[in-house]
């Protein structure tokens, strides 16, 4: 396999970042540099691009091999309730953010770009080459929630 779930993961998120950054840049640009609208266009697309490729699709495959196919169900339900739940959350939020943040509202999404690719490098197991009733994927997940649960909350 030239690319596993997991790296188009990491790199969909590393992409979308770098996408919104640039966004960013050329939205803030725009007042003095007439051709930055076409540089915030590029980026949008490229932005789109690289969520479809990766950011989309991938979890909805992951879910199906890190679940045992007992919950699974309820799995894939809880996953997808919350995908579309957060897409109507960004949807109803963004125009206040960006009408309060201006061109600095992408600066919410690329922190959680950045804590979810933390978060996925370093608990999320590669399972494209896993059978989906394999027990290392299913004691790797196992085991990756009960090192985060396990943590205790720092007193500051």
């Amino acid at each position: 396999r030239y690319c596993s779930r997991r790296h188009l993961l990491l790199w969909s998120i590393a992409l979308s970042i770098v996408c919104q950054l640039t966004l960013m840049l050329a939205l803030y640009l725009i007042p003095t540099i007439q051709e930055a609208g076409f540089v915030a266009i590029f980026a949008l697309l490229a932005y789109v691009l690289a969520y479809g490729a990766g950011l989309g699709p991938v979890p909805y495959m992951i879910a199906t091999e890190l679940f045992p196919l007992g919950p699974r169900p309820v799995g894939l339900a809880m996953g997808g309730a919350a995908n579309w739940g957060s897409n109507l959350l960004v949807g109803l939020a963004f125009p206040s953010l960006q009408q309060a943040a201006g061109e600095y509202s992408f600066c919410v999404f690329i922190i959680i770009c950045s804590l979810a690719g933390a978060f996925f490098y370093r608990y999320l197991p590669e399972t494209s080459s896993k059978e989906v009733s394999s027990p290392s994927v299913s004691d790797n997940v196992s085991s990756s929630l009960s090192t985060i649960s396990s943590k205790e909350p720092t007193s500051v």
